[in-house]
């Protein structure tokens, strides 16, 4: 993640570097392709030698080297005065970092590497040392958080959310910001510090903990998202008629449909019954006295007490999840403690829950 960006930003262009990345050669791209075909290729151990490949020639000299180099397995193309050709077998997300010089008129190097380039095992010429020093995943992610880097998710956010220039269509667009509900920063929260910290411990085998310089930022977000469930979902239901299971059916319309494991047939269920399966050592009347307190300004039916208590348990259960899903995703990242990166990006690809969450204010923009 702190080895540079993989496609152009602000940041890149102030630095003089430009990126060149996957998408930008190879299969992806067809310009010319019937001028000089494929070329020859490597041989049944690397039938993508030439996509896992990338040449660079002086302009005008392209075409004779290009020529040239078409005859020749990928391997044994050799440099010369027009260009240089890079290998690199069973590469995979490739990319190229131009550097260029004050004026932006000359490039000054060129880095070409792919997804499993080991820079701690990469050196230059009269380089004493490897690029970067080795360090494990556990080491890398606590230097990170020494210094300050921006576990918030939101930038993954935004580079998920829009669309890929090969037209491939992103997990979910940016939601139009005039679409986007909250914050709710003027209300009391949902969950205490200690609520939040009892459904972390019960929604894991192995519960992770926060990070300790972004515990603050997890617990408003969480509220937030709490509060946007309130809101959007659980507000236009208050004061149907027809008991609990016509609010359930209103509430929670694909519950039949998701199947015994989809997240809207248990929410159904906890709604329903909320009493079955309580959570061991969360203080639920105290939330549910908040949740009713929060709903109350209703000027119709306000909520009951019984009514509090269904939504006190659907809302733990949505957290639970986000951090069952949450910590699952801090592992496979080589996190021993949860940011909320790995909560916003949980969210963000897991299909239910972004329905649910999805014009969340928070969620996209950050919380104070």
């Amino acid at each position: 993640m702190d080895s540079g960006s993989t496609i152009n930003t602000d940041d890149t262009q102030r630095e003089g570097i430009f990126v060149i990345n996957r998408y930008d050669w190879g299969c992806y791209d067809r310009r010319y392709l019937d001028e000089i075909g494929e070329g020859a290729g490597e041989g049944p151990n690397d039938v993508l030698a030439n996509s896992n490949s990338a040449g660079l020639v002086d302009y005008s000299r392209a075409q004779l080297q290009v020529q040239q180099w078409k005859r020749m397995r990928p391997s044994e193309r050799p440099g010369s005065r027009a260009g240089i050709w890079m290998y690199s077998p069973h590469a995979e997300y490739m990319f190229c970092r131009f550097s260029f010089d004050e004026a932006r008129g000359a490039t000054q190097s060129l880095v070409f590497f792919s997804s499993n380039t080991e820079f701690a095992r990469v050196t230059f010429e009269e380089l004493e040392e490897t690029v970067k020093r080795f360090e494990t995943s556990q080491e890398r992610f606590e230097r990170q958080l020494k210094e300050e880097y921006d576990f918030s998710g939101l930038e993954e956010l935004r580079r998920m959310s829009t669309p890929l220039v090969v037209g491939l269509s992103p997990l979910g667009p940016l939601r139009p910001v005039s679409e986007l509900q909250g914050p709710y920063k003027d209300v009391n929260v949902v969950f205490e510090d200690r609520d939040i910290e009892r459904l972390r411990i019960m929604s894991q085998k192995y519960p992770k903990t926060f990070a300790e310089q972004w515990e603050h930022h997890i617990h408003n977000l969480l509220n937030e998202l709490a509060w946007y469930y309130l809101d959007w979902c659980i507000r236009p239901h208050i004061g149907l008629y027809g008991g609990v299971e016509a609010t359930a059916n209103a509430m929670f319309p694909r519950h039949l449909e998701s199947g015994a494991n989809g997240l809207d047939n248990y929410l159904y269920r906890h709604f329903t019954q909320p009493d079955a399966d309580p959570v061991s050592g969360l203080d639920a009347d105290g939330v549910s006295d908040r949740i009713k307190d929060l709903l109350a300004p209703e000027p119709l039916s306000p909520p009951s007490s019984d009514y509090s208590k269904s939504v006190c348990r659907v809302l733990a259960y949505l957290i639970m999840e986000i951090f069952e899903l949450a910590s699952y995703r801090a592992s496979e990242s080589s996190h021993l403690q949860i940011v909320p990166s790995d909560i916003r990006l949980s969210v963000y690809t897991d299909r239910d829950l972004f329905r649910i969450f999805q014009y969340s204010r928070a969620f996209w923009q950050g919380v104070e």
